[in-house]
């Protein structure tokens, strides 16, 4: 799974949860430390840093592993090979 591909997973994860619990961005950012415009980059698809997403996670009730993408998605993408090897 590429960089945009896993940020789209994420971003999708965290919209639905954040609507799970019926909170407003305002809200998540209250409760989480998160300034608002941030989450709002997150759930469009920015990668948020670890920390924040289990920040996130923490105040939607959930684990931060719901919020990633099975393992096997990622392990089934094809790694790039090394440039002169």
């Amino acid at each position: 799974m590429d960089a945009e591909r896993l940020a789209d997973e994420i971003a999708s994860r965290l919209r639905a949860e954040r609507a799970r619990v019926n909170l407003t961005l305002r809200e998540a950012a209250e409760r989480s430390g998160v300034h608002y415009v941030s989450i709002s980059r997150y759930e469009q698809g920015k990668l948020p840093p670890l920390e924040l997403l289990y920040r996130l996670a923490e105040t939607y009730g959930i684990e931060a592993t719901a919020l990633l993408p099975p393992l096997t998605s990622v392990a089934d993408t094809p790694k790039k090979r090394a440039k002169g090897g």
